[in-house]
């Protein structure tokens, strides 16, 4: 009879034993989940606000960049300088071509445009309403290698030029090249045609 009560002691005491280990392992696990919910919370809200930071910056340069482009695009229209809509007449008629030149008659709103067609140099009169009449074409090899080198257009460079000068007018523009220097030289008058200002623009 004592050895029976014995035994069922020590049964009852390992079964309690192996209850209490149990609950210490699941509270365990319990912890550690917690613990791994709060870092990916923390995670998250950090991902969360880099998100907003990024697309933040992101419109600031839209909006910057969009700015620029409004203003850019204004000058390119010719709403400051009747030498863009020349320039266009010419583009329409030779989408292939290099402009090289333009120079604005003194007595009118015609201009002569230099525009370099495959091999040859074309010499164009532009009138106001955008008609165009070509006086002479020519085969010059230096000014079609210059023109294949230049990377900046004529329409950059007119653009600059109005951009520090936003009170002049196109008198004349042209690709030259000096000293191994590949340049547009360009002449601003004033609203009364007296001379602004000359300077160079780098062309390549």
């Amino acid at each position: 009879m004592t050895i029976r009560r014995s035994i069922l002691a020590t049964t009852v005491a390992v079964s309690t034993a192996f209850a209490l280990a149990a609950c210490s392992d699941a509270a365990d696990t319990a912890n550690d989940a917690a613990g791994s919910a709060t870092s990916a919370a923390a995670s998250a809200t950090d991902s969360a606000g880099s998100a907003v930071s990024s697309a933040t910056s992101s419109a600031s340069e839209a909006s910057a960049s969009s700015a620029a482009s409004e203003t850019s695009s204004a000058v390119r229209e010719g709403e400051l300088d009747p030498a863009f809509a020349a320039i266009s007449a010419v583009k329409a008629e030779y989408a292939d071509g290099i402009i090289t030149a333009i120079d604005r008659d003194d007595n009118d709103e015609t201009f002569d445009v230099d525009v370099v067609v495959g091999e040859d140099v074309l010499d164009l009169v532009v009138n106001a309403d955008g008609a165009i009449t070509e006086e002479e074409r020519e085969n010059d090899g230096d000014d079609v290698l210059e023109a294949q080198k230049a990377t900046v257009t004529i329409d950059d460079a007119i653009t600059d030029a109005l951009e520090r000068h936003p009170e002049g007018v196109i008198d004349e523009v042209s690709l030259e090249e000096d000293d191994g220097m590949l340049n547009w030289e360009i002449d601003l008058d004033g609203q009364d045609r007296s001379d602004l200002a000359e300077f160079s623009v780098r062309a390549s």
